[in-house]
């Protein structure tokens, strides 16, 4: 899944687009924030995954709010690599799938179940209840539904590349800054982070009317 982001993100040649040596890992895939934001990350409110009426477009509140809620979580100011959110959408897609595959797989053996039944029963009737001596009712083998809430999001109709036209679009517009940590070579990947701009912050809290901290 990991290939440079600039592969997948055309915007290298942007003034947003900056190279590092280094930046502080706070955790791993997430980085801190060296610019002065304008509040607090519990300052702000975010859906899971939305901005409603923050951002124009639902591609970019949905990346927004997907990069912004690490540092909502940590309560510090943090980026986000690449393979990190990718790795939150393939985590959300999967259990996604697997509910799916669960449900469709339950609704399909009842429906034979129930059909099967009603051959079942009219046996029975006709032979006098000797045929359910000879033969057990039909039953239905059922699925466990995986347990988790899975979110609203573009991914499960648009796949990944929804969120990532709106990183795009973060990017062009001044609220993400797109970082690459490291020096390109073959023993050692180098690192792409989506940093919160300042600006971003500030359009929040501008929608959302927060005072400035």
């Amino acid at each position: 899944m990991k290939d440079a982001v600039t592969n997948q993100i055309d915007c290298t040649q942007t003034k947003h687009h900056y190279s590092y040596p280094m930046l502080n890992e706070i955790k791993p895939g997430l980085f801190a924030v060296e610019d002065t934001m304008p509040c607090l990350p519990s300052k702000i409110r975010l859906m899971r995954w939305a901005l409603p009426s923050t951002l124009d477009r639902a591609e970019s509140e949905e990346a927004a709010a997907r990069i912004l809620s690490f540092s909502k979580e940590l309560d510090q100011w943090v980026g986000v690599s690449y393979r990190t959110l990718c790795t939150m959408m393939l985590d959300e897609y999967e259990l996604y799938q697997s509910i799916q595959d669960a449900q469709n797989h339950n609704f399909d053996k009842k429906r034979r179940v129930e059909r099967e039944l009603v051959s079942y029963n009219l046996k029975s009737f006709f032979s006098f209840g000797l045929y359910r001596r000879f033969k057990a009712a039909p039953t239905a083998d059922l699925k466990e539904v995986p347990e988790g809430e899975v979110p609203f999001s573009g991914i499960f109709t648009g796949g990944p590349e929804h969120v990532l036209t709106g990183v795009r679009e973060l990017i062009a517009n001044g609220f993400l800054k797109l970082v690459t940590l490291g020096e390109r070579s073959p023993e050692k990947d180098q690192v792409d982070v989506f940093m919160p701009t300042p600006s971003l912050i500030e359009r929040i809290m501008q929608v959302q009317r927060i005072v400035a901290s």
